[in-house]
């Protein structure tokens, strides 16, 4: 076989194979663009070079739309939205800063003064 052929499919796995160490879906597109790629060299030998790049970059744009607008709408809903954004779960929560005295136990200041300690998490 041909070194192209051999680096494409390489490409292509290592693309993939980085999906799983940082999930996201975004190099499993990658790879998948990888692939066709290889698949296209494979197939029809003799494509330049520089072609083989070209399609590679549009079909990985083409992926990554198709996944951002087709397969992202599927995702189903979660009951708890903020779940693992945790500025976004303290909006409207409103608390008191707890001090720390020297031998003492965390002590709440919620003094509503000229210097109040009191906060409310806005967006």
């Amino acid at each position: 076989m041909r070194w192209d052929v051999f680096i494409w499919a390489a490409f292509a796995l290592l693309l993939i194979a980085a999906e799983v160490l940082a999930p996201g879906a975004f190099m499993l597109w990658l790879g998948m663009a990888a692939a066709v790629v290889f698949l296209l060299v494979w197939l029809l030998p003799g494509i330049p070079l520089l072609l083989q790049v070209a399609a590679f970059v549009v079909l990985s744009i083409v992926s990554i739309q198709i996944y951002r607008r087709w397969f992202r709408k599927r995702e189903p809903q979660s009951d708890r939205p903020a779940l693992n954004r945790r500025t976004a779960a303290l909006i409207g929560v409103g608390g008191c800063r707890l001090q720390m005295r020297s031998g003492m136990l965390p002590a709440p200041i919620c003094r509503l003064g000229r210097r109040s300690k009191w906060w409310v998490a806005t967006p």
